[in-house]
């Protein structure tokens, strides 16, 4: 019998070298798509920052293939990638999964991007067609749960995203933002949840920077601030306070180079730099500069971390309204697959019902038209009657003994129902 089974790896089993070495751009999930279709009846990739989730609907459970192609595609050893890697079935594949889109295995609880990926990696899987009717109808109902869990459950208040935990961070440094200078790297989604948060906490000079200056532009004009060609960027550094990078570049963009030109201009002062991007924007050797502070995702999950109390709380709440996502999912895949064999039996009664009635009216010849149809009607009506509760009870059951034992007292096949 198939069932749901999930691979993954995140910030609370691996950190930010191996998550950035498993990170997958959009070729690469479409590539990874195709090589689990060749073995799994239904396949989603979720890779985020944070996390790169497989969930898979098969018959028969298979963790080292899945394992096996994502060391192909990133070029890495699969004891690396096993050794960091967790792995669920059924109940608890489904409910992580309805967890996550919650925000409740974010690294900043309930944020808010997360349910955006979810839906986004479930497009584009379907758009491969590697999705099918079971996980089609499950990342439905995962997207219902987290809407549901966000309105019902009080977790997102504090930082809703990284972003928002990076502006947080400064604002613990500094205090006051209004006199900041802070530059933003990259202009994409975490760009510009930077740069509106940053706005929003009161700094009134940010800057801009993107690989593509006409996106740097365009979220400048957006946000009211200035936008620097990246070719410029040490220039912009050297008059900052704060750099915050979220550029989706697969190598680093900020080297110890470009940090000791900045620095030499500030004298005393120190630069704040926080790096949410994975893979990582800033060379990590930029830790040993004496004037720079560099904080990045795993420093971030740390301070994020401290607060455990109310994730624990937030969970607990949040439990109920999982759990009835979770029984609606189940209730809906236990009806999808019992349909077969109550259309058998179903089918099988009918049979009967018109050789009976053929029987009948051979006997009774001179019953008429409206007499003949008054019986047919009665005897439709009462297999109806003997098979609702049946087919009500038939839906519920898990136990597959229960279900071969209904099968076999119908007499129909219970292995291979319509056939």
């Amino acid at each position: 019998m198939s069932g749901i089974f999930l691979t993954g790896i995140n910030h609370t089993t691996a950190n930010a070298d191996i998550r950035e070495r498993l990170y997958l751009s959009d070729p690469d999930i479409a590539t990874l798509l195709a090589k689990l279709n060749q073995r799994f009846e239904e396949a989603v990739v979720l890779s985020t920052c944070n996390r790169l989730e497989i969930y898979i609907y098969d018959s028969s459970p298979d963790h080292r293939y899945v394992v096996s192609c994502i060391s192909s595609l990133v070029n890495a050893p699969e004891e690396q990638i096993t050794s960091h890697s967790y792995t669920k079935s059924d109940r608890e594949a489904v409910y992580h999964l309805m967890s996550v889109a919650a925000g409740l295995d974010s690294v900043v609880l309930g944020e808010s991007q997360i349910l955006g990926q979810v839906r986004q990696a479930w497009e584009k899987a379907a758009s491969l067609d590697t999705t099918g009717p079971v996980l089609n109808t499950l990342f439905r109902y995962a997207l219902q749960a987290g809407k549901d869990v966000r309105t019902k459950v009080p977790i997102g208040r504090g930082a809703t995203s990284v972003a928002h935990a990076a502006v947080e961070l400064t604002r613990s440094r500094f205090g006051s933002l209004r006199d900041l200078c802070v530059v933003v790297l990259g202009a994409g989604e975490m760009g510009r949840l930077a740069a509106r948060n940053l706005r929003s906490a009161g700094v009134k000079r940010i800057t801009i920077i993107n690989r593509t200056y006409e996106r740097a532009k365009f979220l400048a004009e957006d946000i009211g601030g200035e936008a620097v060609p990246i070719e410029d960027m040490d220039l912009a550094l050297a008059s900052a306070d704060v750099l915050i990078t979220c550029s989706l570049s697969p190598r680093p963009l900020v080297l110890t180079s470009h940090l000791e030109h900045a620095v030499r201009y500030k004298q005393d002062r120190q630069l704040l730099v926080i790096d949410i991007a994975i893979p990582r924007n800033v060379d990590p050797q930029v830790r040993s500069l004496p004037s720079v502070s560099l904080y990045d995702m795993d420093d971030i999950q740390e301070i994020c971390n401290r607060n455990r109390h109310a994730r624990k709380m937030a969970a607990r709440l949040a439990h109920k309204e999982l759990q009835y996502w979770v029984e609606e999912f189940f209730k809906w895949q236990h009806e999808r697959l019992a349909v077969p064999l109550i259309r058998d039996v179903r089918g099988k009664a009918e049979q009967i019902r018109k050789d009976r009635l053929e029987k009948t009216f051979g006997i009774l010849k001179d019953l008429t038209d409206e007499q003949r149809y008054v019986i047919d009607a009665m005897s439709k009506s009462i297999v109806n009657a003997i098979l609702h509760n049946p087919t009500i009870w038939i839906k519920q059951v898990e136990d597959e003994d229960l279900k071969r034992l209904f099968a076999d007292m119908w007499g129909v096949n219970h292995e291979n129902p319509g056939k």
